[in-house]
């Protein structure tokens, strides 16, 4: 499962079969910018998915409509 929430309190998932790959990180992304008036920013928690040639050139593609800030395992200080 993936899943978001917003400042506000709305949540958003995604459940899907097997390990998460980059194909679903972008649909899942896709759906997140989906409708938004303003831009989301995004903290993902170290899901080595990211790191994916075709995830960072689908960011870079949307960057007017998201950003995504990465959590790494070397900032244990900024994880909950």
């Amino acid at each position: 499962m993936i899943s978001s929430v917003t400042n506000a309190g709305r949540q958003r998932w995604n459940t899907f079969v097997g390990a998460l790959d980059a194909p679903i990180l972008i649909d899942f992304l896709r759906r997140l910018i989906k409708g938004t008036q303003k831009k989301v920013f995004l903290i993902m928690d170290d899901m080595h998915v990211q790191d994916e040639p075709t995830v960072k050139q689908w960011l870079a593609e949307h960057a007017d409509d998201i950003q995504a800030f990465d959590l790494q395992d070397d900032q244990p200080e900024s994880a909950p």
